[in-house]
């Protein structure tokens, strides 16, 4: 029987932060479920983790949607994302099919909701792998060393705020 959490990444352990991560996030879902037991998480994936694209965003996504699974319970969309987001904040938005748009507000009201199925904009992306190795600066560091940049005239996120409007039902 388990004593502690454990990680495992492309079957390599993990520990520290990126493991002190995961049982936050399994905590939530323990907490939910009144369940007081550690969990073995075995993950394995073809990109870069800590490249830069997401991928903590989709691992928290998954970790949620089968951690809750694995816990019995039964969440819908939105406090799947819920949970999602408090392991990563835009792993809400890989809960909802297609395009989505993250709300804001507080930790209850704070979700991503579908705006648009994925078949509704005929969009490609196309990722070009440079580096194997970990970014330097992770997303929650370079959101804050944003906020001071000399080179920041007026964030995405306002921009965004002002256009949404136009894709919202």
């Amino acid at each position: 029987m388990l004593t502690a959490d454990e990680l495992n990444i492309n079957h390599q352990p993990v520990s520290g932060p990126a493991l002190e991560r995961v049982t936050a996030s399994l905590d939530l879902i323990r907490a939910e479920a009144k369940l007081k037991m550690a969990a073995r998480i075995e993950s394995e994936s073809n990109f870069p983790v800590g490249s830069g694209i997401a991928s903590s965003a989709a691992a928290f996504a998954a970790l949620s949607v089968a951690g809750a699974a694995a816990a019995g319970l039964e969440l819908d969309q939105a406090a799947l994302s819920r949970l999602a987001r408090r392991g990563s904040g835009s792993a809400s938005r890989s809960v909802p099919a297609g395009y989505c748009l993250w709300e804001t507000g507080t930790d209850k009201t704070s979700i991503a909701r579908s705006i648009a199925s994925p078949e509704h904009w005929d969009l490609r992306d196309l990722v070009v792998i440079v580096s194997q190795e970990h970014k330097t600066v992770g997303s929650t560091g370079g959101h804050a060393l944003a906020q001071t940049s000399t080179r920041r005239r007026k964030s995405f996120g306002s921009l965004w705020s002002e256009k949404v409007h136009f894709f919202t039902p």
